[in-house]
């Protein structure tokens, strides 16, 4: 059972969804291969959210130091968990923002960069090009070392110069039965009930789930993503302004500033 005040195990979780089931009675310990099969869902039901932007519940903020010999397409900056990577963090599916900070002046000076799209940045032709500052990056996900690669265009010489990477931050897989869950509201009752419905068809083989367990797990995923929502600042179209003025779609012509 889960104590007022307390985290549960993530074994109290899977408990909970075999009870919802009626797999489990109140009071039951799940079996062992109960337990390893439940776990193995939950971990790929975790790894979905992953790719779901509002199941993220924050935002990583990681600085790092720029390095003059890195950053090009034959050796990227590493972001990631593992053993010499370069920016310690965990692997974003995506990145929202990068900048870059002077250290030298006396108040830091914080400047956005431009994000390249895979074309943008293919359509490089010296992709080594060095400048004191960075102006934009590229920001690759690999999956065979669990780690993202990340590049930039042109390569920054300049000393005291560091980068700061803006990226949502997914809740991770869990590692053992034993390990505590501590998450936002409403994480648990949704991980709980959207398990149960996962479950139902290994454990309650051709019962259909409860519509009320069904339309609990919705509910509950949706409290999740409605909680994560975040204010943005709207981006406009290069193309729909000029230094003259703003692009009138109707008219066809520029209006505004002479």
């Amino acid at each position: 059972m889960i104590a007022p005040g307390q985290q549960p195990l993530v074994r109290d979780l899977i408990s909970f969804a075999l009870m919802r089931i009626n797999v489990l009675q109140p009071g039951q310990d799940a079996s062992t291969d109960q337990l390893e099969d439940s776990f193995n869902f939950l971990n790929l039901m975790v790894d979905d959210w992953q790719t779901q932007r509002l199941t993220m519940p924050y935002t990583q903020v990681v600085e790092f130091a720029f390095t003059s010999t890195k950053g090009t397409p034959s050796n990227p900056y590493i972001v990631g968990l593992g053993t010499g990577t370069d920016i310690p963090m965990i692997r974003p599916v995506y990145i929202d923002h990068i900048t870059y900070k002077d250290l030298s002046l006396t108040v830091p000076l914080e400047r956005p960069l431009t994000p390249l799209s895979d074309d943008a940045y293919a359509a490089i032709p010296l992709k080594t090009l060095t400048s004191p500052l960075p102006g934009a990056w590229w920001y690759q996900p690999h999956y065979e070392d669990f780690n993202g690669h990340l590049y930039f265009w042109m390569i920054p010489t300049q000393a005291n110069l560091h980068g700061v990477v803006y990226a949502p931050s997914p809740i991770p897989q869990f590692s053992s039965y034993d390990t505590k869950v501590i998450l936002p509201p409403s994480y648990t009752f949704a991980l709980v009930e959207n398990l149960a419905v996962l479950l139902s068809a290994t454990f309650r083989e051709n019962v259909p789930p409860d519509p009320i367990l069904v339309r609990n797990a919705a509910q509950t995923l949706e409290n999740v993503k409605r909680a994560n929502v975040r204010i943005m600042d709207l981006s406009i179209d290069p193309a729909l302004t000029t230094r003259r003025g703003v692009y009138n779609i109707f008219s066809d012509s520029t209006t505004g500033r002479p």
